[in-house]
């Protein structure tokens, strides 16, 4: 454990997974179940399959090995957590979907700590993205999939200025984007660019850094997608180039892959060459 704990934090995850293998492999030779020793390292290697983007292999040990968690509890909604980034950022997004709405619907969730609940509200917000954009169909629910109970329900950290922060930003601009609230995106892009500036530097946080760039842009190109997505160009090959291991953050901050997302943005964005958004940058850079 220590071993792995040294290889996470130098972000060498295949390393990680062939750490987890050696463990599991010990402890399967036992006469007996070793279920807490099992639990641990299973879950570090799924860690580092979904850090080594490895979805095939994460989908795999999640089926085989979830009977280890008893269902409802705090391992269980852990171990479903990284079963739901795996399909998610697979782009098997019904699938995704199911695991949300199961582990959602159990008693059991209204129970969880807060910092775990709120991060099944973060994918809720993702999810609602996803059916705004037509990549899943709109469920009608009182309940969920409400933006403003959305809200509501996610809290931005003060403290938390390289985590969970970052898919909060994003999807509060991309789910503005969805709708065509564009005077919700312009003030939004300032947002975005305060918090890169402070907290996002290409040395400790590239994909991210880069990402938020290519959002600001949008707004400033008056939400056309040949625009946009030419002045884009050298920022999104700036972020191909930035891989998980160099950019320092977990699987985690990248609910969806940015290279997915950005050409989701792309999809929606407006085809036309004239756009009736300056007036209102007018207006506002005149107040």
């Amino acid at each position: 454990m220590l071993q792995i704990a040294i290889y996470d934090n130098q972000n060498d995850h295949q390393k990680v997974v062939g750490l987890c293998e050696s463990a599991i492999d010990f402890f399967d030779k036992k006469n007996y179940k070793s279920f807490s020793a099992l639990q641990v390292f299973y879950y570090s290697q799924l860690v580092g399959h979904l850090n080594l983007r490895q979805f095939d292999r994460c989908r795999a040990v999640t089926l085989k090995h979830r009977i280890l968690f008893q269902t409802g509890s705090y391992n269980w909604y852990k171990w479903e957590e990284l079963h739901f980034l795996a399909e998610f950022n697979a782009g098997e997004y019904e699938a995704a979907l199911a695991i949300w709405l199961y582990a959602t619907d159990r008693v059991e969730f209204a129970d969880l700590p807060p910092a775990i609940g709120e991060s099944w509200k973060i994918f809720e917000a993702y999810l609602l993205f996803l059916m705004r954009c037509k990549r899943l169909k709109e469920r009608k629910d009182g309940k969920r999939f409400r933006i403003a109970k959305i809200w509501n329900e996610i809290h931005f950290s003060n403290r938390d200025k390289s985590g969970m922060n970052i898919p909060i930003l994003i999807i509060q601009f991309l789910l503005a984007l969805a709708d065509k609230e564009y005077g919700q995106c312009i003030d939004r892009e300032e947002s975005l660019a305060k918090y890169r500036t402070r907290y996002l530097k290409p040395d400790n946080a590239a994909r991210s850094h880069y990402f938020f760039k290519m959002l600001e842009l949008i707004p400033k190109c008056d939400f056309n997608a040949s625009i946009v997505k030419t002045n884009a160009a050298p920022l999104l090959e700036h972020l191909m180039k930035s891989s998980q291991k160099t950019a320092n953050q977990n699987f985690e901050v990248e609910v969806i892959p940015y290279e997915t997302l950005w050409e989701i943005v792309l999809s929606i964005l407006k085809p036309a060459e004239t756009s009736t958004v300056q007036p209102m940058r007018m207006v506002r850079q005149a107040v």
